[in-house]
């Protein structure tokens, strides 16, 4: 059992209220139930209503969708590979690649040949003994009508990332963005963040449980690897996932609503067939787009904190306003561009974060109005 309590209180008098609401509980010592079997029961394996290796399950669904996911379990060889694993963030990695949306993506392979509209890519299903890689194509009319060549493709660019080293500004440039992102977290919703804490704590010692789920750099403040080998050990241990990501081990899910057939047991909307031999050979070695496809450039555009000029935050007087000073007008924003073309705005807020937000309105002149405007 782990618990997490988010309060306006003071920490003692939340502490109080814990130790009232749960002191009466008692601790039988009992392990956690999935050590019985963990590690025992291969996933992805043996006889189930739903076939896994080897196998593409079609699915009805109740909207109408069009996507193929494809799924590999990861495991983990003992408690300490699983930490490891948690720590360093491997699939983050592999997420941020599969899923690039830029020249040369995936995405914009399937694109260029019609048959997708979206990529995702993420960890997945997390159990006690292993967690899934996932990725979600959806699909346009003519990709699921070539299912094998989007599947193919999707190992054209894993074998990518097998045969050629990642290179180096891939991880400094996900460390770097990762940081950025966590130093200017905003605030959540507070039921969902305190579920989030509570999980949290089953899988990162209490020092971590905050910063474990979201961040990257976990022993302090970085923006950079410290070292070459610290790198080098997070580059092994994306490329001993990725090793993972094969036809063999990979199990495919078809969704749309074209799809016929019921299951005999419970008579559900989905139905299975097997990958035949000739199909897994094609898609082990994968000739689609080889030519097209290659990582991301690198991205100029991730901003780095050299010349940094810190903002003093705004001192907010205590002193209530008069009446008068509550009703002198706020200045407005200022003109910084006016021409022919554009006429924009801007005004300094306070706020901490460096957020911005930009606002357009474009107008299209009709024929009647230049009509009226020439006579």
């Amino acid at each position: 059992m782990t618990l997490a309590v988010i309060a306006p209180q003071p920490l003692e008098t939340i502490k109080d209220y814990v130790i009232k609401a749960f002191e009466d509980i008692p601790n039988r010592q009992v392990r956690k139930p999935e050590e019985a079997w963990k590690g025992l029961i291969a996933p992805f394996s043996g006889q189930s209503i739903i076939p896994s290796r080897g196998y593409i399950v079609e699915m009805v669904p109740v909207s109408d969708l069009r996507q193929v996911s494809i799924s590999w379990p990861i495991t983990y060889s003992s408690n300490l590979d699983e930490r490891e694993t948690k720590l360093m963030k491997p699939d983050y990695y592999v997420s941020h690649l599969i899923g690039h949306e830029g020249e040369n993506s995936l995405l914009s392979l399937l694109k260029k040949k019609g048959l997708a509209n979206s990529v995702g890519s993420s960890s997945g299903t997390d159990l006690s003994d292993f967690n899934t890689m996932d990725v979600t194509i959806e699909l346009t009319n003519k990709g699921l009508s070539q299912i094998d060549v989007v599947v193919e493709s999707v190992f054209s660019y894993i074998r990518m990332l097998t045969t050629t080293p990642v290179p180096d500004y891939i991880f400094d440039e996900c460390l770097n963005l990762s940081e950025l992102e966590w130093r200017y977290l905003t605030k959540s919703d507070p039921s969902k963040y305190v579920t989030t804490l509570a999980t949290s704590l089953q899988d990162y010692d209490p020092p971590l449980a905050i910063a474990g789920v979201a961040r990257l750099a976990l022993s302090e403040p970085r923006s950079n690897f410290f070292s070459d080998k610290q790198r080098d050990d997070t580059k092994a241990a994306t490329l001993k996932l990725i090793e993972n990501l094969t036809v063999d081990n990979a199990m495919f899910t078809v969704i749309s609503k074209t799809f016929n057939g019921k299951t005999d047991k419970y008579k559900t909307d989905y139905r299975a067939r097997e990958v035949s031999s000739k199909l897994k050979a094609k898609w082990s070695n994968p000739m689609v787009g080889r030519a097209e496809i290659s990582y991301p450039v690198p991205n100029k555009f991730i901003p780095s904190e050299e010349g940094l000029r810190v903002k003093l935050p705004v001192q907010l007087d205590d002193v209530p306003m008069t009446f008068e000073e509550r009703m002198k007008p706020i200045s407005p924003p200022a003109i910084i561009r006016n021409d022919e073309r554009w006429k924009a705005y801007f005004k300094q807020d306070d706020f901490e974060n460096p957020l911005d937000a930009v606002y357009s309105t474009l107008y299209e002149v009709s024929h009647a109005s230049k009509n009226m405007r020439s006579k």
